[in-house]
């Protein structure tokens, strides 16, 4: 299976947690969209205990778009962003 990088970009508030704004991750190609961002949850619990899914704030595009399939398959060069959604749905 081939290798891929995905960058990773998250807001400030989620760089708080994490101690990074930019990383880039390596992963299998074809990895599923939902395995990358349980494994950022996993290594990153204080995210769900801030942002618990009820709240609905915690938003992410893969390649500026909302997925509706979280099994998307990652693709080399792919890039993701998680943000606090609070009314607008602009990047901080």
């Amino acid at each position: 299976m081939k290798s891929i990088s995905v960058s990773i970009e998250v807001c400030e508030e989620l760089a708080e947690i994490t101690g990074w704004r930019q990383i880039s991750s390596f992963s299998n190609e074809g990895c599923p969209f939902a395995f990358l961002f349980e494994s950022l949850l996993v290594d990153y619990p204080e995210i769900l205990e801030r942002y618990p899914p009820e709240a609905e704030v915690l938003a992410f595009t893969v390649n500026g778009v909302a997925p509706t399939d979280f099994g998307y398959p990652l693709q080399n060069g792919d890039n993701l962003r998680f943000w606090i959604q609070r009314g607008a749905l602009a990047f901080h």
